[in-house]
């Protein structure tokens, strides 16, 4: 733009650059010198629209003004250059405000947008001829007439041959400066600009190619234009160049073509057919240079690669969504489904938001609507469940980051759904697993206790306040409070023991007896069992494990071992005294059934018997008493 203003405003010649708009044509800038030709302010010329800014003097009769909008309209459709001569056309005076006749020869050429399809703008450029005119009129009324400009002035009595002689030096002297103008802004229009012939040789160069590719524009002329492009491109470039013959126009996409270096480097051109145009005859090439675009397209696509392959891997559905268009792009392979769909089912996101559960659909809709609202925030998450293709309802986390434009609206969010129900599952199962745990906490007599190793914390069931009273405050870890209950006869037992077992990998259960002492001084026994949890390296993290108070038991053992020893006694007295006396009476009967023995005094005998019998009974009653003293 800055290239534009300095040779547009060095134009020596008096120039307006106007723009087609609607069917008319707007002023959009003019030169220093048509602002003091017409006598007008530049200020008041940019943005009027011709020819409504010049008064058209009423005492002429043909309407010049449309001769003038004519010829701008002629310049628009052809796209070619177009030229009138000697045009009457009068001016208001910015001095007196009074009408001066003027005589103009007028020129238009159109300046082409980058493709060479249409016309966007016009420069008009005139030349005052009032002086010359009237300097040589010799009747009082100057006909008009017109040419081309590649034509001399008509035939006409107003002029003598010597003055059409040098109005028409005078007239190629101003097309050769104008033309030389026109480069100047072609230059500065396109990057780099070539004619060639239908063989594709260089007939024409632009200087552009010295600072585009390093070679001067004299270089090329008469080469071919196709033996710096790429070998790999070369075929595809020949066969859209073939295509001229039967089109005006055509284009070549993204093709390298070497430098002065032999570096290839990326252009795209458009072509024009001009062959059969005689100021031409040939293809004109408007070319310009592309290779930071294609570069930045290559990294685009390698990072897109990157991404859907991350996408891929990750085993998320990683998504992105063009707010302003509504379409949804989702990454994942092919031949993979989530949710049980393929990846044609959840392309459009209305389908996705169908799918989400009822209860929760409207809540999701308000937090995207109020997120999307607030330019100070540029990401969003949200929880869901979304409906499988079989019919069931999975748990989903959405995350997306918000991409806002420079005036902070949403317009694309890049985000990943992520399917939790396998964790959702696992936590509803632990908190079941937690619940029946707590209630076989309370249920036991035992005392549940959960021992985190690695941050040394231990949670205990109510159990324990049964066996040691009340917890004390100052016993947070069983490190060291713990032990300090342990008798002192069993404490380095029970220590090492422990110790040993969290040492083994192989270890996974863990079980003593061992005295305590209750906060009240009171001695009891209790057995200990755990079970060790490890981590992948083998090292004990956790223990979970229960304590049973086994001091009634050992009491009721005591007490049994003690009847056992009463009944042990029993049971000798019973072998051996009992025995005596009865082998005593069994003897002295059998004596007195022997008939040899009928002289013994058969009252001796029963004597004897009676007293064996007395001692027998007394024996019996004691028996009995300590049995019952075992039993009470």
């Amino acid at each position: 733009m800055t290239d534009y203003k300095k040779i547009f405003n060095s134009l020596s010649i008096p120039c307006m650059l106007l723009e087609p708009v609607e069917g008319e044509f707007v002023i959009k800038d003019v030169t220093s010198g048509y602002c003091e030709i017409v006598g007008r302010k530049k200020e008041d010329l940019i943005g009027a629209v011709i020819p409504g800014v010049f008064v058209q003097d009423p005492t002429t009769v043909e309407d010049n003004s449309q001769i003038f909008i004519d010829l701008l309209r002629k310049t628009k459709e052809s796209g070619n250059t177009h030229c009138l001569g000697a045009l009457p056309y009068a001016i208001q005076n910015p001095i007196t405000g009074k009408l001066e006749k003027r005589f103009w020869t007028v020129e238009n050429t159109p300046v082409l947008n980058e493709d060479g399809s249409e016309v966007n703008y016009i420069l008009h450029t005139i030349i005052d001829k009032t002086s010359e005119v009237l300097a040589k009129q010799k009747k009082p009324v100057l006909n008009e007439f017109s040419t081309s400009c590649s034509n001399s002035f008509p035939s006409t009595n107003i002029f003598s041959e010597d003055i059409k002689e040098k109005l028409l030096r005078e007239k190629e002297k101003d097309i050769l400066k104008r033309e030389e103008n026109y480069k100047k802004l072609i230059q500065a229009a396109f990057d780099l600009v070539a004619v060639v012939d239908k063989e594709g040789s260089f007939m024409y160069v632009s200087e552009a190619s010295k600072k585009i590719l390093g070679v001067p524009a004299e270089q090329y002329v008469g080469k071919c234009a196709f033996e710096s492009i790429h070998p790999d491109d070369k075929e595809r470039v020949l066969s859209v160049f073939e295509t001229i013959d039967q089109q005006e126009t055509n284009s070549i996409s993204s093709y390298r073509y070497a430098d002065a270096e032999g570096n290839y480097r990326w252009f795209e051109t458009h072509m024009r057919n001009m062959l059969a145009d005689q100021n031409i005859e040939g293809i004109v090439l408007n070319t310009r240079e592309v290779t930071d675009l294609v570069k930045k397209n290559n990294e685009i696509e390698e990072l897109n690669e990157r991404y859907r392959l991350a996408a891929t891997a990750s085993g998320d559905l990683v998504y992105e969504w063009n707010l302003e268009t509504n379409d949804v792009e989702r990454f994942f392979k092919e031949d993979e489904k989530y949710f049980g769909y393929r990846k044609k089912d959840l392309e459009k996101v209305t389908q996705w938001g169908e799918n989400i559960h009822p209860d929760e659909i409207e809540d999701l809709k308000k937090l995207l609507k109020n997120t999307l609202k607030n330019p100070q925030r540029n990401q969003i998450r949200s929880q869901y469940r979304f409906q499988r293709a079989d019919g069931t309802y999975a748990h989903v986390i959405d995350r997306a980051q918000i991409i806002r434009n420079n005036e902070g609206e949403a317009i694309r969010l890049v985000g990943a759904t992520i399917d939790i129900s396998s964790i959702i599952e696992r936590r509803n199962a632990l908190k079941i697993a937690n619940k029946r745990f707590s209630y076989a906490m309370k249920a036991t007599q035992e005392m549940i206790w959960d021992w985190d190793i690695m941050n040394n914390t231990i949670e205990r069931s109510k159990a324990f306040e049964k066996i040691m009273g009340p917890i004390p405050e100052d016993l947070p870890s069983p490190d060291i409070s713990w032990y300090e209950l342990v008798s002192r006869k069993d404490q380095k037992r029970v220590k090492e023991s422990l110790n040993k077992a969290l040492a083994n990998p192989e270890v996974t259960k863990w079980r003593e007896e061992f005295t305590i002492y209750q906060h009240d001084g009171k001695k009891a026994y209790v057995v200990d069992r755990a079970f060790i949890i490890r981590n992948n390296e083998g090292k004990a993290v956790r223990m979970v494990g229960g304590t049973l108070d086994v001091t009634e038991s050992r009491r009721m053992m005591k007490a049994i071992e003690a009847q056992n020893k009463v009944l042990k006694e029993i049971a000798w007295e019973q072998a051996h005294i009992v025995r005596a006396p009865v082998a005593r009476i069994k003897g002295l009967l059998d004596f007195i059934n022997d008939p040899m023995n009928g002289e013994v005094d058969q009252k001796e005998i029963l004597k004897l018997i009676k007293e064996s019998t007395y001692e027998l009974d007394e024996i019996v009653t004691n028996i009995v008493r300590r049995t019952e003293d075992v039993e009470s």
